[in-house]
């Protein structure tokens, strides 16, 4: 390869609604321009047309087309003020590409952009169903009871079936009547000893 001729690749923008016809012409055209310069086409990908980015010219839609082709250094600035110039183009960018460069095609973008999604999706999922867990409310797990607990919670069960034993009856107290009463008993058991005991009364 000679070492002015280079490897390009041109990314173009026409207007969208052309129809097929007129667009076709229009590619054509865009093709001769790279070729009429010495540049020689070998790699092409017809994107149709999607949606921009942002509006430009007053265009919401463009039709994309991508071409990878070799042209003489000196004759790229040429080209690009050329397809500048075209009232049907609504963006063109010409990059210089390494010599081993070869054309990623819209479906291996689509495939890409369809693995990315995904994984995204899956990410997404994953931290949702992390904030669910940690939303759930926690449940206290119980130790279960070793064998001398579980005898220890038997025995406290039988003694609280047991009937409590009646308090004994504790003897009443003496009042002041009772204390009155025999008090009157012995004063008078002292009399009738003493009328007994008295010499002088005969019985």
């Amino acid at each position: 390869m000679d070492t002015r001729i280079a490897k390009y690749e041109l990314m173009v923008i026409l207007m969208p609604d052309m129809g097929e016809s007129k667009t076709a012409e229009e590619m054509q055209e865009v093709r001769e321009q790279i070729t009429s310069n010495g540049g020689e086409i070998f790699d092409e990908d017809l994107w149709g047309v999607r949606k921009l980015a942002y509006m430009i010219k007053k265009q919401e839609n463009g039709y994309y087309a991508v071409l990878n082709f070799t042209l003489d250094t000196s004759k790229v600035h040429e080209l690009e003020k050329s397809l500048t110039l075209n009232p049907q183009v609504i963006r063109q960018l010409v990059l210089r590409v390494s010599d081993s460069y070869t054309l990623k095609k819209l479906s291996d973008y689509e495939e890409q952009w369809a693995k990315d999604d995904l994984e995204s999706k899956q990410k997404e999922d994953a931290e949702q169903e992390r904030k669910d867990e940690l939303k759930k409310p926690v449940r206290k797990v119980e130790k279960p009871l070793k064998k001398e607990e579980k005898v220890e919670e038997v025995k406290e069960e039988k003694e609280e079936e047991k009937p409590k034993k009646e308090a004994k009856k504790e003897p009443k107290k003496k009042t002041d009547e009772d204390s009155n009463s025999k008090s009157k008993l012995d004063e008078f058991d002292e009399k009738l000893r003493s009328l007994i005991n008295d010499p002088d009364i005969t019985l």
